[in-house]
């Protein structure tokens, strides 16, 4: 084998892997986020949901779950500080 086949192989093994490895850290990551969302309260899962999956606006997750604004604001805000909280030890 030549020298340039070699490096070529080694390059494509080595992203191959990183890849592999950023995949694995971005299920776990998610898999962690998750965990944290199921163990908020029922009302400020529901917040959460509706505005960072669903990307709903405060006026329109207080029409759905017939909150005022106001509440809904500090649902998020107290789930927010709840989930920072719970995902803390992955910080790198």
């Amino acid at each position: 084998m030549t020298t340039e086949a070699i490096q070529a192989t080694s390059l494509d093994l080595e992203s191959k892997s990183e890849s592999a490895l950023d995949r694995m850290e971005a299920k776990e990551l998610g898999s962690a986020i998750e965990r944290a969302i199921a163990q908020l309260r029922p009302e400020y899962r529901a917040c959460i949901l509706l505005r960072h999956v669903e990307d709903r606006s405060y006026e329109e997750i207080a029409a759905t779950l017939d909150l005022p604004l106001g509440t809904v604001k500090t649902y998020i805000h107290r789930a927010r500080f709840e989930l920072r909280r719970a995902l803390e030890h992955l910080k790198q």
